[in-house]
């Protein structure tokens, strides 16, 4: 079977997706005596005919089977990131003669036929017209999967400077009650900057006395009274570093990267600031960035990116033909790689881990003088972070229970997870186990299953609504809302009843 076809007027062709973009080329196929079969939308049932032509869908495009030799699909819908798998959904049905957008063309990998196929789509959807009679080749059944480094900056003699995601950026091992925290997570400094920019902030005191409690630590160790003027300087320099960062931001964003911090990185996985750089990471998490430039060893780096196992992750990927991962995975060689779920860490795993976080912090706290001023008590922390057995239950392919576990909890998998999941683990350097029976606190689940009977002091649900799920919980609070095509899901947090 010949694995190319011929662009020409020989040849009857179809448009995939009836709106703006396909419905611009009707009168070029017009023009040029192109015959212009018809339309390919999931509407199809409804719209029935577009411009006097017969609308088909995936299934009953199975009719034309007969005549796919002859028949050219050019794919219009606005999402070209989506193209590639909607060009191999129509292979498997018999139509491998397609212009679209190819992902690899996008991502920006060469390859000279998926070029050509590009550059077909261009004239047909940039320049509004039907391109020159050209050979180009069909949609082959599985593209080869080729990832690239995309985190890499550049290097200073042994040094590498690179793009961390902030999943795996922790605070430095050893200053305080704070040590080691996410800095995603970083919420005396985090919320506090967010507030600066002017966000939206639901209790404007707790985020003051979140900040009071952690300056308050350095105040005690130094055996410093903490005074009304004390804290009014505390803030004031915290807004100056703030004003001096937004600044630079504005016009040399490069300065991050030239004067990014080090880290060093963790056996499990995550990497630590070294001695600065804090105020830079959190100002630059509070503006939305969920990449940090950072400076590592050679050595770190290549730890991190672990070749042996992102070799055996690749070739199970290709030999299953995965084209997306269900959240992003933390690692250089899949930063170009599709998520379904592209804001996941920042919408589900982060106010997930920072929720459980202020909980343990706020409850660990204890007054230190005549003012009520406090801090955190280090041996209760510890001692209630211990306490804090979350299990997680999350079809997300392990991305949510790997993340807490580098937080320092104690989490555990209701199930096993599957093949991918398990690779993911074993790439990022990450082992969590399967649940027991043990007695959990926290249950995190993206499905509400009646024969549940955690009896956990919080039940942390990702579903459609907010309604209550068992008449012993109530709704606390909504963490993040998730917009999905089919609906919004919420990230819910309930609490058990006093009189549960």
């Amino acid at each position: 079977m010949k694995k190319t076809f011929s662009l020409d007027g020989k040849k009857e062709y179809l448009i995939y997706g009836a709106g703006g973009g396909g419905l611009k080329l009707v009168p070029v196929f017009k023009k040029r005596g192109y015959c212009l079969k018809g339309f390919i939308d999931k509407r199809a049932d409804s719209l029935r005919e577009v411009c006097g032509k017969k609308v088909w869908n995936l299934d009953t495009l199975s009719e034309l089977q007969g005549e796919a030799e002859n028949i050219v699909i050019i794919i219009t819908i606005k999402n070209v990131f989506e193209h590639t798998n909607i060009a191999e959904e129509l292979k498997k049905i018999g139509f491998d003669q397609c212009v679209y957008k190819p992902l690899s063309i996008l991502q920006g990998y060469e390859d000279v036929e998926l070029e050509k196929i590009s550059k077909a789509h261009d004239a047909f959807l940039i320049n509004i017209e039907i391109p020159d009679v050209q050979i180009l080749s069909k949609v082959e059944k599985d593209y080869e999967i080729v990832l690239k480094d995309s985190f890499f900056i550049s290097s200073q003699q042994k040094n590498i400077v690179a793009w961390l995601p902030l999943e795996l950026l922790f605070n430095y091992k050893d200053s305080d009650v704070y040590a080691q925290m996410s800095m995603a997570t970083y919420f005396p400094l985090k919320n506090l900057y967010k507030m600066f920019l002017g966000e939206k902030v639901s209790n404007e005191s707790e985020i003051l006395e979140d900040f009071f409690c952690y300056c308050n630590e350095w105040a005690y160790r130094n055996n410093i009274a903490v005074t009304q003027e004390l804290r009014q300087r505390w803030i004031e320099s915290r807004y100056e570093a703030f004003t001096q960062m937004q600044e630079i931001a504005d016009y040399d964003f490069d300065f991050f990267c030239r004067s990014a911090p080090e880290v060093e990185r963790n056996i499990n996985g995550s990497f630590n600031l070294v001695c600065s750089g804090r105020n830079r990471v959190v100002f630059l998490e509070a503006k939305g960035y969920r990449h940090i430039p950072v400076k590592m060893s050679d050595d770190n780096y290549q730890k991190w990116i672990n070749k042996n196992v992102m070799d055996e992750v690749i070739q199970y990927m290709k030999k299953y033909n995965i084209r997306k991962t269900y959240a992003p995975v933390s690692h250089p060689y899949f930063k170009n790689f599709q998520a379904r779920h592209v804001d996941y860490y920042r919408l589900v795993c982060f106010p997930i881990a920072e929720y459980i976080i202020q909980w343990i912090y706020r409850e660990a706290r204890k007054i230190i003088d005549d003012e009520r001023n406090y801090i955190t008590d280090s041996v209760q922390l510890e001692k209630l972070k211990k306490e804090c057995l979350i299990l997680c239950d999350l079809e997300d392919e392990g991305a949510c229970s790997r993340y807490l576990k580098m937080c320092g909890f104690n989490v555990i998998r209701k199930t096993k997870a599957d093949t991918l999941g398990g690779l993911f683990d074993k790439l990022l350097y990450q082992d969590v186990c399967e649940w027991e029976t043990q007695k959990v606190k926290v249950v995190i689940a993206d499905k509400i299953h009646s024969n549940d009977n955690w009896d956990a002091e919080k039940m942390i649900y990702i579903v459609k609504g907010t309604g209550s799920f068992r008449d012993s919980y109530e709704l606390e609070t909504v963490l993040s809302r998730i917009f999905e095509v089919d609906g919004i899901r919420a990230v819910n947090v309930y609490k058990r009843r006093e009189d549960g």
